[in-house]
């Protein structure tokens, strides 16, 4: 995929945010499926298996703003992210006040930052790769500190 700066994912997301709200921070993140499918799609046949495991991944824009996180999950693509009305799957506006009551999670590795919130079947869970942009984890660490926080 190609790079898209935080600036650029901020502006994108800016259309799906309510009215009078700016989009603080935004961050890219991907909801994999488990690994054990994984390694049984990539031994069933390589090719296959990374097209399953492909349109498998859920990917999802996290949008901060002043009093609202919307999360924004956005269908496949093979080339540059885009927040196209046909590519966006669903958006979910959730008041920030309210963030805390969904028993929200985040953690930090080297390579991902971990955010989860909810209960099923709402649940809410995806890992932001460090590298997806310069800004990417610091992003994805802001907007998870304003929810535990």
């Amino acid at each position: 995929m190609a790079r898209v700066t935080a600036e650029e994912l901020r502006a994108m997301a800016q259309p799906y945010m309510p009215a009078g709200e700016t989009a603080r921070h935004a961050a890219y993140g991907v909801r994999q499926p488990h690994i054990l499918l994984i390694v049984l799609f990539m031994l069933l046949a390589i090719l296959p298996g990374i097209l399953l495991v492909h349109f498998m991944t859920k990917q999802y824009v996290l949008v901060l703003g002043e009093r609202t996180l919307v999360v924004i999950r956005v269908g496949p693509a093979l080339g540059r992210l885009r927040l196209e009305p046909k590519r966006v799957k669903s958006t979910r506006l959730i008041p920030l006040a309210e963030v805390g009551g969904l028993g929200a999670t985040t953690s930090t590795d080297s390579l991902f930052t971990h955010i989860a919130f909810g209960t099923k079947p709402d649940a809410f869970k995806a890992k932001f790769h460090r590298a997806f942009t310069k800004e990417n984890r610091a992003e994805s660490m802001a907007i998870g500190a304003a929810m535990t926080g």
